[in-house]
């Protein structure tokens, strides 16, 4: 009698089982480790070989946790056992066409069924025998997003009440102002030799405050129709502006004690409300900061500069545009240089592709830097 031994090497065979061993193990960490939810699924098929379900076969927290479960219960599970909506909401069309047609897929979807709603983006490609699928949950930002529309409409409607409400207000105002014209009118035929000179000039004031409240209230109609047309550039002058500004300001600057020095200003092309109201603005801002005791003294001055030599940082596309630079300054308590951006609005200068600049120094004054286009037709 003879003992046959026979050995087989299978060190090789047993390297490659840990080997797979270890890379399974290092996928299933990289499933478990990603924040956008990964699972593979597997094909079920029907007895005329028709794929009729999938089957999980590995699945990480973040895609369990939809059902509620650990990853370890839904493999194995059929997709339908947990999510059944999958079948008729073009997810399970998706993961059949990606398996048989070998082609990568992707798809959002609004995920409205058992009770769940999510926005998902589904990716999936073929792996062998098996369906590789990411999920990104974008719900938190669509939500956001719908949020944001809903109050951009608020705001339409907030802004098309308040439209309504200027457009209305101009209109009831103008009646008051009709008779306010035809009466004084009245009293200065009727009174007129009877006046001093003090009482003339006085009811003169008074004419000329009706007629720039004609002026405001044909400017809040123009107001109340700035959604409904867009506002049309004219070439405004704003020495004239300047004059209704300091018209209005009247009696501010007299008990103030304010002197305003103006050198000649330009004809620019723009919205003339808006231009009025840079200047009332800044003027007015003169007269409330000034030093408690001294008397305003405000200068406007303008000059025609380039890009380049205004002073500004400006684009290099900008650089040899011309410009007209207005200059507002006073010898109010002036402010700190690093709160400039918080005291001024600029919207009204950037409508009219302009810039501005604000200098200042505590107890000095401040001086206000106005950069407007000069070669607009």
């Amino acid at each position: 009698d003879h003992l046959i031994q026979v050995f087989t090497d299978v060190t090789p065979i047993k390297e490659a089982q840990l080997q797979l061993e270890k890379a399974l193990s290092t996928l299933r960490t990289v499933f478990n480790a990603a924040k956008t939810g990964m699972f593979t699924f597997r094909p079920e098929y029907n007895e005329a070989g028709e794929i009729i379900d999938f089957r999980f076969a590995m699945v990480n927290s973040t895609i369990s946790n939809y059902a509620g479960k650990a990853p370890q219960e839904l493999e194995g599970q059929l997709g339908v056992s947990w999510f059944p909506g999958y079948l008729t909401n073009g997810e399970f069309a998706l993961y059949r066409r990606c398996f048989l047609t070998g082609e990568p897929q992707r798809t959002e979807i609004h995920y409205t069924n058992e009770g769940h709603d999510y926005y998902l983006d589904l990716q999936c490609v073929k792996l062998a025998e098996e369906l590789l699928v990411t999920v990104t949950d974008y719900s938190s930002l669509r939500n956001s997003q719908k949020e944001l529309e809903q109050t951009v409409k608020a705001l339409e409607r907030s802004n098309a009440y308040l439209e309504d409400f200027a457009h209305a207000a101009s209109h009831d105002m103008k009646e008051p102002l009709r008779k306010i014209h035809t009466f004084t009118d009245r009293l200065r035929e009727s009174m007129g030799s009877r006046m001093n000179e003090t009482e003339q000039k006085l009811f003169e004031r008074v004419v000329n405050a009706a007629e720039r409240m004609q002026l405001l209230v044909e400017d809040l109609l123009d107001f109340s129709h700035v959604s409904r047309q867009p506002q049309e550039e004219e070439a405004v002058d704003l020495n004239e502006k300047l004059r209704r500004v300091v018209a209005d300001l009247e009696l501010a600057m007299e008990e103030k004690g304010a002197a305003l020095m103006v050198g000649e200003l330009p004809v620019v092309q723009g919205n003339r409300r808006q231009l009025q109201q840079l200047f009332q603005n800044l003027l007015s801002n003169a007269l409330k900061y000034s030093k408690p005791g001294v008397p305003p003294v405000v200068a406007i001055t303008s000059r025609q500069v380039t890009g380049e030599t205004s002073g500004f940082p400006l684009s290099p596309e900008e650089q040899h545009k011309p410009f007209h630079l207005v200059q507002v300054s006073d010898n109010g308590i002036g402010f700190e240089q690093q709160y400039a951006d918080r005291i001024f609005n600029i919207k009204v200068v950037e409508n009219h592709g302009g810039h501005i600049l604000a200098e200042g120094a505590p107890g000095e004054g401040a001086t206000f830097k106005v950069l407007l286009p000069a070669d607009k037709p």
